[in-house]
């Protein structure tokens, strides 16, 4: 079952419902609903407000997969996002399990160098996209660190030492492997330009 909006995608197998913030069926509503039918999974189109963060909370901790969106800065600024939203961060936290943030880099067109009157991207010099994600698992040592409210910088240094992979790195490796270019990096990362040596 899925709350969006707008619908773009139809899904087989899938109940979608299409929400209407201006209607009656708000994004907080449609889960309460769709919480009554007992579904396996809940996908909540975006979370962005208080009414939908609690709703969607209550739904994790009933025991349901909760998969959503979420506008914040990074990985690690979605704890802050859903506290400036009105949830308390010791009531969250422990059904936050992990958080994704991610981009699609355009990759170099490799039928043409350089760009020209290529057929297969236009002349544009890219063809099809690759996802990068940076994932933060939200295991009992990273949520005791979100607890006792350090400051994201130090969060941030403890999850690298454990292996965790930044949207700057895996740019890195993508300019290293020629599959990119440093004009597409900065239009999509650009404000985390200044990570990337």
């Amino acid at each position: 079952m899925t709350l969006e909006q707008p619908i773009e995608y139809q899904l087989p197998l899938i109940r979608q419902t299409e929400i209407h913030e201006k209607g009656r069926l708000t994004f907080g509503e449609g889960i309460r609903s769709l919480l009554r039918q007992d579904p396996d999974i809940l996908f909540v189109g975006e979370i962005r407000d208080l009414e939908t963060a609690q709703m969607s909370l209550r739904a994790s901790m009933t025991g349901h997969p909760v998969y959503t969106t979420l506008h914040a800065g990074d990985s690690f600024a979605v704890v802050q996002r859903l506290e400036d939203l009105g949830l308390k961060r010791e009531d969250f936290l422990s059904h936050l399990t992990w958080v994704v943030n991610q981009r699609l880099i355009r990759i170099r067109c490799h039928h043409c160098t350089p760009p020209a009157s290529c057929s297969w991207c236009k002349g544009t010099g890219y063809y099809g996209r690759r996802p990068i994600a940076e994932i933060l698992v939200m295991d009992e040592e990273v949520r005791s660190l979100f607890q006792n409210r350090l400051p994201l910088s130090q969060i941030r240094t403890h999850v690298e030492k454990r292996g965790f992979l930044s949207l700057s790195d895996q740019a890195q490796y993508l300019l290293k492997e020629s599959l990119t270019t440093p004009d597409e990096i900065f239009l999509t990362l650009g404000e985390i330009m200044g990570e990337i040596h």
